[in-house]
């Protein structure tokens, strides 16, 4: 009875973690990138005996150390957030 599962695409380095619950559905899909940062997320959830399907894909800006600054975040084709952080990096 396993509900966790990780694929790993070895051609392009990209990784696909999969979630289900105790009935086996899916509850939650992340796909990395070969830099690790999240490209696409699938969670799914159920009300009323509905199945709700979010779509989530993520785009990000890098700094010159390759540290991604700014994250897109867009939800069913909609675009709901813009993440921004901000690295100081300090000479030894």
């Amino acid at each position: 009875n396993r509900r966790n599962i990780t694929f790993i695409n070895i051609d392009t380095g990209t990784k696909k973690f999969q979630q289900f619950d105790q009935n086996q559905n899916l509850k939650l899909e992340l796909v990395y990138n070969n830099q690790k940062n999240v490209i696409e997320a699938k969670a799914q959830s159920f009300i009323g005996g509905k199945s709700i399907l979010k779509t989530y894909t993520f785009s990000y800006e890098f700094d010159n150390y390759k540290n991604w600054t700014t994250c897109k975040v867009v939800e069913n084709e909609k675009p709901v957030y813009i993440i921004t952080r901000n690295i100081t990096y300090y000479n030894n």
